[in-house]
């Protein structure tokens, strides 16, 4: 059987993420707010994770609050970039060093 007969309280923190993910992408929510998705995964569970949530962004819009910068290049198309005193929104590609570099002012 697996871990699918655990009680959710024993799984590690990474599984507990991942089952979190995994029901909100099942969901039927006009929009899936996650935050900070990849924190306590391993790349391998990452990379499953980004590619579940592309997946899904076909047929739903996602709000994604994050530091992975990985998660962000590989799964976003825009970001909000937001601080105490402004906020702007880019278009991922072409602007990664924009990103890095805000990113490396906070």
């Amino acid at each position: 059987m697996g871990k699918k007969t655990n009680h959710p309280q024993k799984l590690s923190r990474g599984q507990k993420q991942r089952l979190i993910i995994g029901t909100s992408l099942l969901s039927n929510r006009k929009v899936i707010v996650l935050d900070e998705p990849t924190s306590g995964l391993d790349y391998r569970s990452m990379i499953i994770m980004s590619d579940l949530i592309t997946k899904k962004a076909e047929e739903v819009p996602f709000i994604i609050i994050t530091h992975d910068l990985e998660l962000l290049f590989k799964t976003c198309h825009s970001v909000l970039m937001i601080n105490k005193d402004s906020y702007k929104k880019i278009s991922v590609k072409g602007n990664e060093n924009i990103i890095f570099d805000f990113i490396n002012k906070e």
